[in-house]
């Protein structure tokens, strides 16, 4: 509830970036740079933004003696430097690009709720440079009409932005004292207002939008004297229904990931509990057998990054929302739920989140996940942590903006049946193995890892008996034989991990799995209760393979060591997969060379080769703007990641190579046996 000063009898809203958002800009730059391309001309991005800004008044003067020319190409041809024409292919090019914005032109969350909360009680005036051809669409797709009480747009008055207001002012019979002006930038909002004696509030714009600061906001500027008429509040729409999507990830590669989402099926159980009805879309699911290697994925991984904005999934998805219209819309970015961690990347899902809002508007979207770590645009909250003791409320009251949740304490870490299939929409057959995990937390403090920014404290344990109904599911209900426990560090305590197994010995005698652990955590007294529970192979930790640089991994192993304990494992018939990682701004080809040596003389049966990736909270951790910059995926195989730590394309070829011939995709191998069959 928002108390507004009696004074105040109309709000005036700017509409670009402070209530709507699309790509127009970044698509004019990205055409304009083009151009200079053909041209020979050197730009880059921020200086073709620079002349944007720099030739806005021209752009205002070509748009308002050309009202009828739907795209204003004299603009254009105003900030086109080093040229006096535009030729029809421009003109077609540079057609095409508004058209196919115009379709991506949505409300910023919260924009609806706060319009008709304010429209009850005061005048509401939109205020505009719409050109003519955005017209149509916005009265009929995103029905601005209904959501102000007026409307002024300079493409039906052929005035600037001021003046335009000064007529909205006389129409309505307002004093200037009576207006505030809402809007995103000071030069075209807040200053022009204040000068003409409005009151005036700058909002941070769609890249920080959320519906609750952003009416407080609105309320504080109102009523700076705190008095109390009119009330207004905000009616949200009670949440019925709520729509859980996994990302098409592994679909960027084209490949595709049926392995079943733990975290969000615990999230499933909880609304259920409390009468939401649930859906899960699978997005990264697909019935086929394409599974390009890892080496394939690193070297295209720049197609993986135009997939992630281009990629038809988005549009099923957008189709299913507006047909069913969910209340609620939860999207995970890389799942931290006791579940597989790369299954969302931020990429991607800022592009579902996109997805969703053009399909409905109104609907409340609630991201988490370890790179979501603000409010975005399209999102109404964003939220990093593990989420079950404050998910419902979240949801229930719609709570906005970013939002660091708590720890859940080992107590407290259960009471849900973590696995549904007639959840998902799709008809999900899962992988030949599917994934199970016993607790969260870790012991470690690995400067690339993301498992002790999301899921901090100690470890913490899962009720055994809920582990034990989730292989019974999978075992009888699925006929899965084949298993990989997700736990960050399988062995880390030596008497939990042999209840474990022998609670799997006794119940499960015929299925097999793997796990992942550490080589300081791995003894010798846990192998034998490995064997005999079905453990057949361990994927284990290694990370620089230099021996004695700590810098990344944390973990002092020695190479010798590590030698030993893999014969350990071989004893007894375990396979042993070893973790490698590339790149650190401190290692040379010389570095580089005698890791792959010492690799070599550890004799493992396989090993995974990934590019460390700097995640935004750990160790080894950037900042979002360079992250942004770099336009990572989130995944350790982006060939960007390559250049970032300069290491030479040759020793990335030969570490993969290895990876191959060491077999690993005999030993990683989808071809399980299901339900009884090949």
């Amino acid at each position: 509830m928002y108390h507004f000063d009696v004074s105040t009898k109309a709000v005036f809203f700017d509409l670009w970036n402070t209530l709507l958002v699309g790509d127009k800009d970044e698509s004019i730059i990205k055409w304009y740079m083009s151009l200079t391309k053909n041209d020979s001309i050197s730009f880059d991005r921020d200086n073709c933004m620079k002349i944007k800004e720099e030739n806005t008044e021209k752009f205002l003067q070509s748009f308002l003696a050309n009202v009828n020319d739907p795209y204003s190409l004299r603009f254009l041809l105003a900030i086109r430097s080093g040229s006096s024409s535009l030729r029809d292919d421009m003109i077609a090019s540079f057609k095409a690009i508004l058209s196919k914005d115009l379709k991506n032109t949505r409300w910023l969350p919260g924009a609806i709720d706060v319009l008709l909360a304010l429209k009850e009680n005061l005048i509401t005036v939109g205020i505009g440079n719409l050109w003519a051809y955005q017209k149509p669409y916005f009265k009929k797709n995103l029905k601005i009409g209904q959501y102000f009480n007026h409307i002024y747009l300079s493409s039906d008055y052929g005035l600037k932005r001021n003046d335009l207001i000064k007529k909205a002012i006389n129409d309505l019979a307002l004093s200037p004292e009576e207006v505030l002006m809402v809007g995103d930038r000071y030069d075209h909002d807040v200053v022009p207002a204040v000068g003409s004696g409005m009151r005036a509030l700058k909002v941070r714009g769609y890249e920080y939008f959320t519906p609750t600061v952003y009416l407080d906001e609105i309320s504080l500027a109102i009523n700076p004297h705190k008095k109390v008429q009119p009330t207004i509040k905000i009616k949200n729409k009670e949440i019925k229904s709520c729509l859980f999507v996994i990302p098409p990830y592994f679909k960027m590669f084209n490949s595709h990931n049926n392995r079943i989402n733990l975290g969000i099926t615990t999230l499933v159980k909880m609304c259920e509990k409390k009468g939401i009805t649930t859906k899960i879309y699978h997005a990264d699911s697909e019935d086929n057998e394409v599974y390009p290697s890892r080496i394939q994925i690193l070297f295209n991984s720049l197609n993986y990054y135009d997939n992630a904005k281009n990629h038809p999934i988005y549009d099923e998805l957008g189709t299913y929302v507006e047909a069913n219209k969910p209340d609620a819309v939860v999207i995970t970015c890389g799942d931290v739920l006791n579940s597989y961690k790369d299954t969302g990347n931020w990429a991607v899902s800022l592009r579902v989140a996109q997805a969703v809002r053009l399909a409905q508007p109104e609907t409340y979207i609630l991201g988490y996940g370890p790179e979501l770590s603000e409010p975005l645009v399209d999102f109404n909250t964003v939220i990093r942590g593990e989420l079950e003791m404050d998910f419902i409320d979240i949801l229930k009251n719609r709570r906005s903006g970013y939002i660091s949740t708590n720890v859940v304490p080992e107590e407290k870490l259960g009471g849900y049946d973590l696995f549904t299939k007639e959840s998902f929409i799709q008809d999900i057959s899962p992988m030949g193995f599917d994934i199970l995990n016993w607790r969260r937390g870790c012991i470690g403090h690995c400067g690339f890892c993301r498992v002790p920014v999301v899921s901090p404290g100690n470890e913490r344990y899962r009720p055994l008996k809920e582990c034990i109904k989730d292989l019974e599911y999978r075992q009888n209900g699925l006929g899965l034989k084949n298993l990989y426990f997700t736990d960050p560090n399988f062995t880390s305590f030596k008497s939990k991990v042999i209840e474990i197994c022998r609670l799997v010995e006794e119940q499960f005698p015929d299925i097999t799995w793997r796990a992942e652990s550490r080589f300081d955590t791995l003894n010798k007294e846990i192998i034998p209760y490995l064997k005999r529970a079905g453990c057949n192979c361990l994927k284990l930790g290694l990370e620089n393979a230099l021996g004695e640089d700590y810098q990344v991994s944390g973990k002092k192993v020695n190479l010798q060591r590590a030698k030993e304990k893999i014969q350990m494992l071989h004893g007894y018939g375990i396979k042993c997969i070893v973790y490698l990682l590339l790149g650190g701004h401190w290692y040379n080809q010389y570095d580089y060379e005698q890791m792959y040596e010492n690799v070599i003389q550890l004799n493992a049966d396989g090993y995974t080769v990934s590019i460390l990736t700097p995640y935004i909270g750990t160790g080894m951790g950037i900042t979002r703007e360079e992250w942004q910059k770099w336009e990572f995926t989130g995944s350790h195989m982006d060939i960007r990641l390559v250049d970032y730590w300069r290491i030479p394309v040759h020793i990335v070829e030969k570490f993969y190579e290895l990876e191959i011939k060491k077999g690993r995709e005999d030993i990683n191998t989808r071809k399980f046996t299901l339900g009884g069959k090949k």
